[in-house]
């Protein structure tokens, strides 16, 4: 009997016939409402139960969109109302029960377990064997009780336990299509945002399947393959220039007008043998390199930008511009300029124009030589602007020197130049499938595809010089004598001939089964895609030509829960051992699993996703396909392989971000608005996040001691955090984050707590809040989150005319003695006292004013002290009652006591991001196994992960 689809699915259903669209100026068919019948075809974890074997291209529909949970047996309720409920009657239900319920928790209506609330009884377990609850001042179960309610939820959890599932959230979707379609394209941001769980965008809870999410996915989908083209020859129009010799730079773009260029505007000094000097811009300034070029018909596509750029830097000291590319009105890249002129930097940028604006000069293109740091350079000035009447100490221009720009010639003015010397743009690109590389596309009948193909662009080509000639005979000559040859005769697609129909289908075979097998993550059985061949071939009997009727039939493969699911190793081992063809299926083995080798390419996804955020690469596919996924030193083998990778990136930001809440405002407080710190804070700002993303990678690759998290002797700083910190002298120099020795005067020690991106957040209203710092702490480090406030207590702002000429302190002791806020408060508070050293930029400071007052400028807001300073004061206590007088004890105390905390928390968060789910207490169980393990070296970070990665809450739920 099939299961009910969701009423999400059911509305994606009603709606999916009005998708329609154009492609490369041709009619696209309508086919959504068949290609979304066809992609949302029977899972293959399901294909068992239909008994036709999978084959039969008729059947697909659109009801079966979702796989069900397994399914337990209900617990008996007879030891719930026998033994359970008498227990938490006793000592639980006078606090958490009709009358009260503390930290919003209600216990009395339960009457059993239920696998909802299967995280609650998580807590309930936790909080019960450490002893935290009843609370102090109330008796303790007695020991046999305690066992009696432990051993009752971890059976009940290990009784209603199953494989489960999530959908891929909007990174791993655009990770999955580039991986597949091998499109350097972000796509996720034509997507609609995934829900949190806990804070993280991996939750399985949170990914439910919407009507939006639905179509918009079906509409990224289209993007990705018609992106990709097969036998047809490219269609794309390429313009390309070598501006090296350029003497004019008015006319130095004169080349496109043949293509339609609509309007150039070139701020850049010509400099004939090296390319064009792209003037410098400050922040708030306009100009550069500006094209506006015709988009493809109808306004769909990909368009690709790509450049060659140097810098040219006439003096010591000048800082490193960046080049900030705009295409359509979206920022692309700020990528800092290094490399020298005659060794550029090529840089290339591929984007889905459906998502542009494109205005009547058509598609804008926009490169701006942007200087995001301030510096100084020897003989000269720094400029002053400050107004007679409003002086700024040092002045307001001190972010560049100060020069005659008609008297010094250009190549001696102290900034630095952003030398372009060739461009490329490819309108409506389209990439040859599969990729030449791929060792599967030079398998089989595939290697004769290849072949064709490059014959046939051959030829292409030799008859596009041939009608460049213009009748004239040399030329003609020439443009012959490549040798190119002629095709065959017989149907021709744009003119170039086509195999007999026969190859083609074997072609086409072999496409599809080598797009499925990636696109679902998964050897494909004999026969598996048979449904999705008879679909290509019905398009191509209703008259579509080989490569729309290809791309249609891999759109519906996309559209497929295969590809947009990631099943965990248990459900896809017992699901797929379900739809075995054979009679009688195996045996399970000593993992509880049907079939080894899905579980297998499972673990191989569950890895690459959470370290890369895309499918499995080449390596973890064979080491699936051999069955090695299990064995601890090659999974550790692959854990510090794919941390080294590049793309290990995609783990440690998101991680990073959202485990310390880091998509917080950061704050930047100035003296006085007009400073130069205000012209650069959005690169100050974007560097101090990027510290705390780059310190913990360090921490991460180099296998560094949790310890190092909350204090260490390093941190890693860019130019900009130099100056930030008061780092000038021997500071790094550009703006690549880099490890850096900390001065042994430096208050701030080491670690993320004295990061300024964390401290900046923290702020509120003006000023340290110390409730929210404090509370803070406690989510994310400690391990210990408090609960949400009562709704009935009104938010407390310390500046109300009631609080005047009490301190902080004074009025938050006030507020510990409400006793709605006291159980929360009296944690947090003291604890957020640590903090007080840091201002409200995330510097050290020793003074502090009664009061900070707001004043804003252009959309700039600065917050400044009023009132008489005085010696900060970072006198607190931690939850347990240890007490610091400054920070610097504040740290050696949570390293010396807190170490495990933090630990058990990271590795807590490290098993949702990785599973989509909450641990629970088998899961807990062996994250305390694995602390222990690792205690011995102090917890190292990358063998942390990898016990993560190693335990059976990762490879068997």
């Amino acid at each position: 009997m099939r299961p009910e689809p969701s009423p999400s699915i059911t509305r994606a259903r009603r709606g999916a016939s009005s998708c329609s669209g154009t492609h490369n100026g041709r009619q696209r068919p309508a086919l959504a409402a068949t290609t979304l019948a066809l992609a949302l075809a029977l899972p293959w974890w399901w294909a068992g139960a239909r008994g036709d074997n999978g084959n039969n291209p008729s059947t697909p529909t659109a009801d079966q969109d979702a796989a069900p949970s397994a399914i337990s047996p209900p617990p008996d309720a007879g030891e719930f109302s026998s033994v359970i409920a008498p227990i938490l009657a006793a000592h639980c239900i006078e606090c958490h029960g009709e009358d009260q319920q503390e930290a919003g928790l209600r216990l009395d209506l339960f009457e059993n377990f239920d696998s909802g609330d299967r995280h609650l009884w998580t807590k309930i377990f936790e909080r019960v064997r450490n002893e935290e609850m009843p609370p102090e001042e109330r008796p303790l179960p007695a020991a046999g009780e305690t066992a009696a309610l432990l051993g009752w939820i971890e059976r009940q959890q290990q009784a209603t336990a199953s494989g489960g599932m999530r959908r891929l959230n909007r990174r791993e979707f655009s990770g999955a299509l580039r991986h597949l379609t091998g499109l350097e394209v972000d796509f996720a941001g034509a997507l609609p945002g995934d829900g949190r769980m806990a804070g993280f965008d991996t939750g399985a809870d949170a990914l439910q399947d919407a009507a939006d999410s639905v179509s918009q996915g079906m509409e990224v989908a289209r993007r990705a393959v018609d992106g990709l083209r097969f036998l047809e020859p490219p269609r794309s129009r390429l313009l390309t220039l070598d501006l090296r010799e350029t003497t004019d730079a008015r006319r130095a773009f004169d080349a496109w007008r043949d293509d339609d260029m609509r309007r150039a505007r070139v701020d850049a000094i010509p400099n004939p043998g090296t390319g064009l000097m792209l003037r410098p811009k400050w922040i708030g300034e306009r100009g550069g390199l500006e094209l506006h070029l015709p988009p493809p018909p109808g306004r769909k596509g990909l368009i690709t930008l790509t450049v060659s750029v140097g810098v040219f830097k006439p003096h010591e000291g000048i800082a490193n511009p960046r080049l900030w590319v705009r295409i359509g009105g979206d920022a692309v890249a700020f990528e800092e300029i290094t490399a020298r002129p005659d060794r550029p930097q090529r840089l290339s940028y591929t984007v889905s124009i459906d998502d542009l604006a494109i205005g009547s000069d058509g598609l804008g293109i926009t490169l701006t030589n942007m200087v995001e740091t301030p510096y100084q350079v020897a003989g000269f000035d720094n400029e002053d602007r400050s107004r007679e009447d409003d002086p700024v100490p040092g002045g307001t221009g001190l972010f560049r020197p100060a020069f005659d720009r008609r008297e010094l010639p250009w190549e001696e003015h102290p900034v630095p130049y952003i030398v372009v010397r060739d461009m490329e743009v490819e309108i409506d690109h389209a990439a040859p499938w599969p990729p030449e590389h791929w060792p599967e596309a030079n398998e089989g009948r595939l290697a004769e595809l290849l072949e064709w193909r490059r014959t046939a662009e051959l030829a292409a080509a030799r008859a596009t010089a041939l009608e460049s000639t213009n009748g004239d005979p040399d030329r003609q000559s020439a443009a012959a004598d490549e040798d190119q040859p002629e095709p065959d005769a017989g149907p021709t697609a744009d003119g170039i001939a086509l195999p007999d129909p026969d190859t083609l289908d074997v072609w086409a075979d072999e496409l599809l089964a080598l797009w499925i097998g990636r696109a679902w993550r998964r050897p494909l059985p004999p026969g598996d895609h048979q449904r999705f061949l008879a679909f290509h071939r019905q398009l191509l009997a209703d008259g579509l030509e080989f490569d729309d009727a290809l791309r249609a039939t891999f759109q519906a493969v996309l559209l497929s829960p295969e590809f947009r699911y990631l099943p965990s190793p248990a459900l896809a081992a017992t699901t797929t051992a379900a739809n075995d063809r054979a009679a009688d299926s195996p045996p399970p083995d000593r993992h509880g699993h049907h079939d080894e080798t899905a579980a297998q390419h499972a673990i191989a996804s569950r890895l690459a996703f959470m370290l890369t955020a895309e499918p499995p690469d080449a390596p973890l596919r064979e080491l699936a396909a051999e069955g090695r996924l299990r064995q601890p030193d090659v999974l550790a083998a692959q854990v510090e392989r794919l941390l080294a990778d590049p793309r290990s990136r995609a783990f440690i930001e998101p991680f990073v971000v959202q485990w310390l809440e880091m998509d917080q405002p950061i704050t930047i407080a100035m003296g006085h608005m007009q400073q130069q710190d205000f012209r650069f804070a959005r690169y100050l700002k974007e560097s101090m996040r990027e510290e705390t993303i780059a310190y913990m990678h360090r921490m991460f690759t180099g296998n560094r001691p949790a310890r190092e998290i909350l204090a260490s002797n390093w941190t890693m700083m860019n130019d900009i955090l130099a100056r930030h910190y008061g780092y000038d002298d021997g500071g790094p120099a550009d703006g690549r984050l880099r490890h850096v020795r900390l001065r042994r005067d430096d208050p701030r020690g080491g670690g993320i707590l004295s990061h300024a991106g964390i401290q900046s957040m923290l702020t509120w209203m003006g000023d340290n809040w110390v409730i929210y710092r404090g509370a803070w702490t406690l989510r994310h480090i400690l391990d210990m989150p408090p609960p949400p406030p009562p709704l009935e207590i009104p938010d407390l702002f310390p500046f109300d005319p009631e609080h005047r000429g009490l301190s902080l302190r004074e009025v938050l002791f006030q507020h510990q003695n409400d006793r709605n806020c006291a159980i929360c408060h009296r944690t947090m508070d003291p604890l957020g006292f640590a903090f007080q050293n840091f201002d409200l930029s995330g510097r050290w400071r020793d003074l502090e004013y009664e009061r900070y007052s707001r004043s804003e400028l252009d959309g700039k807001i600065a917050w400044h002290g009023v009132g008489e300073s005085r010696p900060v004061d970072a006198a607190g206590r931690l939850p347990r009652g240890e007490e610091f007088a400054d920070y610097q004890e504040f740290q050696r105390l949570l390293v010396r006591h807190y170490q495990d905390d933090l630990v058990r928390g990271l590795a807590r968060h490290l098993l949702l991001y990785a599973t989509g789910r909450l641990p629970e207490v088998d899961d807990m169980n062996e994250i305390s196994a694995i602390m222990e393990k690792l205690e011995p070296d102090r917890h190292p970070l990358r063998d942390l992960l990898t016990g993560i990665v190693q335990s059976p809450a990762f490879l068997d739920r």
